[in-house]
């Protein structure tokens, strides 16, 4: 009978371990759902390159000068590229209007539309159908994928366009979570090159601050 009753309190013991390792599984202390994204290791490679192309974005925002926003205004008849590169980035930055006689009045003060984009959450502001459509753009056109051609025909005018493949880029890897973003889906060859985000944030602030 001792011998039974062992058995019996063996077996109530490992009943009890495999609740326990169920109702709180390994990858969380407690049986609440694990959070998106996060494992025994920590946040997963897709929140770190969320975060860094958001870093990205912020980089390339801060590059851009109120010179560059002043010469563009300076356009009664822009260029056919230059104004789709203005117009994408009104449109992604959720203007209703992005003519070029509206992108002039923002323009009229540059400080204000920098201000703006720097502190835009392209990542929660951008909608599904805003990304579709600037893939549209870029599928039909080169004026904002080919930067080199846009250097050479307007060079205030590729600061706004690899703003705009940045933010194309997070949100290709927040809807789609394709971390190879708009370069993987061959809108362009080579994603646009920036200095670190952390040095170009300084510099252009500095920059900014002093031409404002």
């Amino acid at each position: 009978q001792q011998q039974q009753y062992q058995q019996q309190q063996h077996q109530q013991q490992q009943h009890w371990q495999q609740r326990q390792t169920s109702d709180n599984p390994p990858h969380s202390p407690s049986s609440s759902p694990p959070v998106a994204g996060y494992t025994n290791q920590g946040y997963t490679s897709s929140q770190q390159t969320q975060t860094s192309l958001r870093l990205e974005v912020l980089a390339c925002a801060v590059a851009i000068t109120t010179q560059d926003l002043v010469e563009l205004r300076s356009f009664s008849r822009p260029p056919g590229v230059v104004r789709e590169v203005v117009e994408s980035t009104l449109m992604l930055l959720g203007f209703r209007d992005a003519s070029w006689s509206a992108a002039q009045n923002h323009f009229d003060k540059p400080t204000l539309f920098l201000e703006k984009m720097q502190g835009f959450d392209a990542s929660r502001s951008v909608s599904r159908l805003q990304l579709q459509k600037f893939c549209r753009c870029l599928a039909h056109s080169q004026a904002v994928s080919d930067l080199a051609a846009l250097e050479a025909i307007c060079p205030a005018a590729v600061g706004l366009a690899k703003w705009c493949l940045a933010v194309g880029d997070l949100l290709v890897m927040r809807y789609e979570g394709d971390p190879n973003g708009l370069a993987g889906r061959g809108y362009y060859s080579s994603p646009p090159s920036t200095k670190s985000a952390a040095t170009t944030i300084n510099n252009n602030n500095n920059n900014n601050n002093n031409n404002s």
